[in-house]
């Protein structure tokens, strides 16, 4: 009896064994497929991302470890040249935005901490493209080194709605403030002195007010330019962009991109040539300053940074009108102030002569002797 009792607690101990390896064996297989399962979870994201791309590089070598299918659409560099060379991303980034980048990159690997930065990135191509990039520390399950994980989401869009927001606030801010100088002073140089100063700090480097004056002969009321010197010898040999066009046909002009053979044309004098080349106008705008219908003079708007657009064109054409409408109140201003000189003297006369009426008189009769 003792012999059955220990024959059959082996075979219970057998069969709990065999039992424990089978279990065994099902997580085992169990585990690869949730892994499988897992990594296919995480490829078909990865791969659902349309405006983004993920990314990974070594936190030692800062080569790539891993690209995102989208990277070759959105950026046009295909996934073999990522591992080309160490920061790939980093290197591709405009020089302006590589530092604040390469802090990040140090933050998140001596950290562990993430970081997220707005950066812009050329492409394959040669766009600029703006992108907002988080970044994160991970280790990598199978090699056990540390990565630099990254998704960089195409917000060009999102950059470009907000330049124009911020350039149309600029320029209500700029009218607004052209209006109140034009209107403050009724005297008239002081006003277009005051304008044109304005202009240079808000939409050009170089701005001038020129006005026909009663013989028809066109004189510079107002000239500035961000550099002293350029504008003192701008100011000494009078230089002028031609304007005959706007004040025959009342019409702006604009000229994009301004050059050399042009500024040859309109300066055949050749210290003038060299004056206005050494100013290096990139872009021009002339506009009329209308007044009842007529055109009393212009607007010379020149920038040596960045080239005019249809905006700017309407810009300056507004600011134009309302220079004219300043003109018009200050000579309304002065017609007014001269009327009513003209009655107070007339008033004057009157009310002397109405004191003494024989005085009159007298005078005639005494010429009449």
């Amino acid at each position: 009896k003792t012999n059955r009792l220990v024959r059959a607690e082996i075979l219970l101990r057998e069969a709990e064994r065999k039992d424990r390896e089978r279990q065994i064996a099902a997580l085992e297989l169990r585990s690869p497929r949730r892994e499988k399962a897992e990594q296919k979870k995480y490829r078909d994201l990865v791969e659902g991302i349309d405006q983004g791309v993920v990314w990974s590089m070594a936190a030692d070598t800062l080569l790539s470890t891993f690209v995102g299918p989208s990277a070759e659409r959105i950026l046009g560099f295909p996934a073999a040249d990522w591992s080309s060379e160490p920061d790939f991303f980093g290197s591709r980034l405009v020089p302006e935005d590589r530092p604040a980048f390469s802090e990040a990159l140090e933050k998140v690997s001596k950290r562990r901490k993430g970081a997220e930065l707005d950066h812009r990135f050329r492409t394959a191509d040669g766009r600029v493209v703006w992108l907002h990039t988080g970044l994160r520390f991970a280790t990598d399950p199978e090699t056990e080194r540390g990565e630099i994980r990254g998704l960089s989401v195409d917000i060009s869009r999102i950059k470009e709605a907000e330049n124009a927001l911020l350039r149309s606030k600029a320029r209500s801010d700029f009218l607004a403030a052209a209006s109140a100088l034009l209107s403050e002073s009724l005297e008239t140089e002081t006003a277009l002195g005051h304008f044109s100063r304005l202009s240079v700090d808000r939409f050009s480097d170089w701005q001038s007010v020129d006005l026909l004056d009663g013989d028809g002969k066109l004189r510079t009321a107002a000239v500035s330019h961000r550099d002293p010197e350029a504008e003192a010898e701008i100011r000494e040999r009078s230089i002028r962009f031609p304007v005959d066009e706007v004040l025959r046909t009342g019409r702006s002009v604009l000229v994009p991109t301004v050059s050399e053979e042009r500024i040859a044309e309109w300066f055949p004098d050749p210290e003038n040539r060299s004056t206005v080349s050494a100013a290096q106008p990139r872009s021009l705008i002339l506009v009329p300053i209308p007044v009842r219908g007529k055109t009393v003079g212009t607007l010379t708007f020149v920038s040596s940074t960045s080239e005019y657009g249809d905006d700017d064109r309407t810009l300056a054409e507004d600011l134009g009108r309302r220079s004219g409408t300043a003109l018009e109140n200050a000579a309304l201003y002065v017609q007014a102030q001269e009327a009513g000189r003209a009655r107070d003297e007339f008033l004057s006369i009157a009310s002397h002569e109405l004191r003494t009426p024989l005085t009159p008189l007298k005078l005639q009769t005494q010429s009449l002797r």
